[in-house]
């Protein structure tokens, strides 16, 4: 958990957040980024919206990985990590809150189908070598 909240609080610049998080048998959680979140934290139109994303993210585009979606300082942001829990890719949505909570599911899913098609062009047009990748989820340090 430690790590997730790094990767949320990194994708979030460190601002008070609350993220969905989808569960291996499909449940939706809210976690917060601090206690006093916490204490704000009532379900209304953020927290519905951005585990409906959620929901629909892992069900229809998950590529094998999850994406988390967070609510901070008024945007929505998407995290996805791969299997072994690296975080690879985040997008933030900084449009309004009319515009984002009126999009409709299959206009999500687009959207993080072409986050995820623009990083792993960037990541094919880097052409990283194995010898420069590192799993951070299974302990492994970055190569210097």
């Amino acid at each position: 958990m430690v790590r997730l909240r790094e990767d949320i609080d990194y994708a979030c610049e460190s601002s008070d957040w609350f993220a969905a998080v989808a569960l291996s048998d499909g449940k939706i959680v809210m976690v917060p980024s601090s206690r006093m979140v916490t204490a704000l934290l009532r379900p209304g139109h953020q927290t519905e919206k951005i585990a409906e994303i959620a929901r629909i993210a892992n069900g229809e585009c998950h590529h094998g990985g999850h994406w988390v979606v967070a609510w901070s300082d008024g945007e929505i942001h998407a995290l996805w990590r791969d299997a072994d829990g690296d975080m690879q890719l985040t997008n933030t949505f900084p449009d309004t809150w009319e515009r984002l909570s009126s999009m409709h599911p299959v206009d999500w899913v687009e959207a993080l189908e072409a986050c995820m098609a623009e990083a792993k062009a960037r990541f094919k047009e880097l052409s990283l070598k194995d010898k420069h990748k590192f799993m951070r989820a299974q302990g492994e340090r970055r190569p210097r």
